[in-house]
């Protein structure tokens, strides 16, 4: 089985986060997939943004969801990085998707609640890509049990934050994925992997998406352990040490 390297918001260790920008450096970088953010604007549009609030990327200190699209298009989401990303505005979904090319992977990863799942809908339905090629991730087991019954042919997979699916919680991160009908679970790392809670997850036949991994030694335990997508901010680098 081939571990799949998944860029975090694109390649983010060298561009501005959930960009264009940042997702084409993604795929010139080798990605096999990418994992963005999105958030509903007022006028209930998604949009790829991590934060509730604008201020960190774009100096606005105003939340996404008080904001219209056309609003929030005219915030610069790439000087905080370097002048060089002067002017990247925050994309839409559907921007984000038709990023991709044929037969990379798209992370959706859904920051609010249910109430943006009818936008999802209409955003990955006009954008006709294979429901192989667009998963939903997140950490909200009811929000994500409202993507997967509107897209039951998706992946979906549950977040687990660092430090807390070690043991007894792991199992019971098996218990509720394989009962809501996910197909996997990310588990949040930092310097070390919990091998049995991984096992389990593995055994459990689970999806393992490792996020956020920029060790090569850890990547590469990864991949020896069978994660089937290890999450980097910097896809590039990961993908020209695990090859050679």
């Amino acid at each position: 089985m081939k571990t799949m390297i998944v860029g975090h918001r694109g390649s983010s260790a060298e561009a501005p986060e959930n960009t264009l920008a940042s997702l084409a450096l993604a795929w010139a970088d080798g990605a096999d997939g990418v994992e963005f953010d999105v958030l509903m604007t007022r006028d209930g549009r998604a949009v790829v943004h991590h934060d509730e609030n604008l201020r960190r990327t774009t100096g606005r200190n105003a939340l996404v969801a008080e904001l219209t699209l056309d609003e929030i298009r005219l915030l610069d989401a790439g000087s905080w990085k370097g002048e060089r990303w002067k002017g990247e505005r925050i994309p839409t979904l559907s921007e984000a998707l038709s990023s991709a090319p044929a037969a990379r992977r798209l992370f959706v990863e859904v920051k609010c609640g249910p109430e943006i799942v009818p936008a999802l809908f209409c955003d990955v339905k006009e954008s006709g890509k294979d429901t192989d090629q667009v998963a939903f991730v997140g950490f909200s087991v009811d929000t994500m049990r409202a993507v997967k019954d509107a897209f039951p042919a998706h992946r979906a997979i549950l977040n687990l934050e660092v430090g807390t699916y070690g043991g007894e919680s792991a199992k019971q991160a098996v218990r509720v994925a394989k009962r809501e009908g996910f197909e996997g679970l990310g588990p949040g790392v930092r310097d070390t992997v919990d091998q049995a809670a991984l096992r389990a997850m593995l055994d459990a036949g689970l999806e393992v998406f490792m996020w956020t991994v920029d060790s090569i030694s850890l990547a590469r335990l990864c991949r020896e352990w069978g994660v089937h997508y290890v999450v980097t901010n910097n896809p590039g680098l990961l993908r020209r040490q695990l090859d050679a």
